[in-house]
């Protein structure tokens, strides 16, 4: 495998992680208020964007799709190579 490859499979794998820890995000009010005071103030940096940006389970689960099935294509796109 070439230096490009080994990139690629990276990426690859930080979108299928990425993917696959997005189905494991809940979305109710006293998760995300659980969370808050836990933590700290969350931002739409860290997890705080899974509560701002993804409103609803449908939403939730095509980003997560999307994010998993992109990860997959840049792995057999870098093993390809």
């Amino acid at each position: 495998m070439s230096a490009d490859s080994l990139i690629f499979a990276f990426y690859g794998l930080i979108l299928i992680v990425a993917g696959i820890g997005l189905m494991f995000v809940r979305l109710d009010p006293a998760s995300y208020k659980k969370d808050n005071e836990r933590y700290c103030p969350l931002s739409s940096i860290n997890m705080g964007m899974a509560y701002t940006v993804i409103k609803t389970k449908k939403t939730k689960n095509i980003i997560s799709l999307v994010l998993t099935s992109a990860g997959i294509a840049v792995m057999i796109y870098a093993t390809q190579q």
